[in-house]
């Protein structure tokens, strides 16, 4: 296993006619006043071996091919940020779980340069990672922590903290518990706590709680969620969050119950961390979507890019939410 010290040169590109591809499969957040947008696959099926930057100050794209590392491994990775550095872990190949990997990647989105924390290895211990995609990864005290997802026939989930200073993977927990840790979530880490929703969960009424994951106590349990109003998000899956602060942010999704007939739906949920309440936002999308990706940046603006309609459609334009502050009314308006 190799360590590179020194970071590395992207090649970006800036084109004011270039604009990225709508696709699925990618991950997608909101750092310093950027944008990004990593890997994907196209409405082709081809795997998109790319990062895109929108800094929002100067209203442009731009965009760098990925390290070779890395290339055809970009579906379903995990990214999480600090400052201006994004840490991305894992991915996929197109068919999904052909060549899988458990890369960790440093990109200074400001510069574009990169460096691997962690390259690829299948000779793993207890305490690293094995090549996966779909997990789910934040960022706190120096340390990249990655939850590992598990299969419908499994029961137990890893937590891996890779310390950014010394190099190395360490195992937090392995366990059995409930909820199930399934497939690709969501989550954040508020308050010394893990906050978790599993994207492909297909019970009922799964928003009437969210996992919680005590640090400290190394512990899993639920919380019961509220809603001032009696409304709750519908059941679905396939909808993608955001978060920042005390906050989570729900958007979009398939429909589960049968009659629908693969409807998806058209709303923007938030839930308060700190009290499990939930709020609908005052704002209607342009059409539903799932399959794709969000995110927060600087607490008042969401983004929403990629993803499909009910029609298995590509959905080609991005859109921005305006919130000042979170607790009024939003707005829409699409990518400038």
């Amino acid at each position: 296993m190799v360590f590179l010290q020194e970071p590395k040169e992207m090649k970006p590109k800036s084109d004011p006619e270039e604009l990225p591809l709508t696709r699925t499969a990618h991950c997608m957040l909101g750092v310093d006043n950027y944008v990004v947008i990593y890997g994907g696959k196209g409405p082709d099926n081809s795997v998109l071996d790319e990062i895109w930057a929108y800094d929002t100050l100067r209203r442009v794209w731009s965009h760098s091919e990925l390290p070779i590392e890395v290339q055809k491994m970009c579906l379903y990775s995990s990214m999480c940020a600090c400052r201006t550095f994004v840490y991305i872990f894992g991915g996929t190949n197109y068919p999904l779980g052909d060549q899988v990997t458990n890369l960790l990647l440093q990109v200074d989105i400001r510069h574009f340069r990169w460096r691997i924390l962690f390259e690829h290895s299948i000779e793993t211990s207890d305490d690293i990672p094995q090549p996966m995609f779909q997990s789910t990864i934040f960022y706190k005290d120096r340390g990249i922590f990655v939850v590992q997802p598990v299969s419908d026939t499994e029961k137990f989930a890893s937590i891996y903290r890779f310390c950014l200073d010394t190099s190395s993977w360490k195992i937090i927990t392995n366990f059995r518990h409930e909820p199930e840790v399934r497939f690709l979530g969501y989550g954040t880490i508020f308050n010394e706590k893990l906050f978790y929703f599993s994207r492909s969960d297909i019970s009922i009424n799964k928003f009437f709680e969210v996992g919680v994951y005590k640090m400290s106590m190394k512990m899993w349990g639920t919380s019961p969620t509220t809603s001032p109003t009696g409304e709750y998000p519908v059941d679905r899956e396939n909808e993608t969050w955001a978060f920042g602060g005390k906050y989570g942010y729900l958007c979009g999704g398939q429909r589960l119950d049968m009659e629908s007939k693969r409807s998806f739906i058209e709303d923007v949920w938030r839930i308060d961390l700190e009290t499990f309440e939930w709020k609908k936002l005052n704002l209607t999308p342009k059409q539903g979507r799932s399959h794709h990706a969000m995110a927060l940046l600087n607490e008042d603006c969401l983004y929403v890019f990629g993803g499909i309609t009910s029609d298995d459609i590509p959905v080609k334009d991005g859109i921005k939410y305006v919130m000042n502050p979170p607790s009024k009314i939003c707005r829409r308006e699409c990518f400038d």
